[in-house]
């Protein structure tokens, strides 16, 4: 639809506050598969983009969903998201985590 291809001209925006302001339109959207869609924001450069995807991530519990959100808490460039926003989540690092 017309409105899918808005949204998807907004997760690939330049400006971040844009690409924040299409996660509450996709958490329970049933036309499309929100999943999908936050789990590429929270791959995004922006840490107020990742965090706020994986906020919205939390409420949905798929396979897909528990990987990436261990990925980022082994991983994720920003060591206060990982420690802070994944712990919260249930999402701890590895022993064999990188370490900063």
């Amino acid at each position: 639809t017309q409105e899918q291809i808005s949204l998807g001209g907004l997760i690939f925006s330049p400006k971040p506050q844009q690409r924040i302001s299409i996660i509450p339109l996709l958490k329970d959207r049933v036309d499309l598969d929100p999943v999908v869609w936050l789990i590429q924001l929270s791959r995004d450069p922006e840490e107020m983009v990742r965090i706020s995807a994986i906020e919205a991530l939390a409420n949905h519990q798929s396979p897909a969903v528990q990987r990436r959100l261990a990925e980022m808490a082994r991983t994720d460039q920003d060591v206060d998201l990982r420690r802070t926003r994944l712990t919260t989540l249930g999402h701890t690092p590895s022993a064999g985590a990188r370490r900063e």
